[in-house]
C-alpha cells in the first residue's frame, strides 16, 4: 500500500516542477490500481490545473463532487482552479 501513497507523492512533486512525463506515468499507474478512486480523480484535475487548463480542472472537479458531494479536499481544488481562472 505505501507504493501507491509515494506514487501519489511523485505525481504531485512531477507537476509542481513541470516533468508531465513523469507525471503521466505515475497517474497512469494509479488509475489503472484505483479507477474509481475519488482521490486520483481529485489528482487528474490537478494534472490539468498544472497544465494551466483551468476549464478542464473545474469539469473534472464538478464531476468528483456530483458523485461525492462533501469531497471537501475536491472542493478546495474547485475554488482555488476558478480564482485562478478570474
Amino acid at each position: 500500500m505505501e507504493i501507491w501513497i509515494i506514487l501519489e507523492q511523485v505525481y504531485i512533486a512531477a507537476l509542481t516542477v513541470g516533468n508531465f512525463d513523469l507525471s503521466e506515468k505515475c497517474i497512469t499507474k494509479l488509475v489503472l490500481q484505483f479507477p474509481n478512486s475519488i482521490t486520483v480523480k481529485r489528482l487528474i484535475g490537478m494534472g490539468y490545473e498544472a497544465r494551466n487548463d483551468f476549464e478542464k480542472a473545474n469539469e473534472s472537479y464538478i464531476s468528483v463532487l456530483e458523485e461525492a458531494p462533501g469531497d471537501i479536499m475536491t472542493m478546495k481544488r474547485q475554488v482555488s482552479s476558478i480564482y485562478i481562472c478570474v
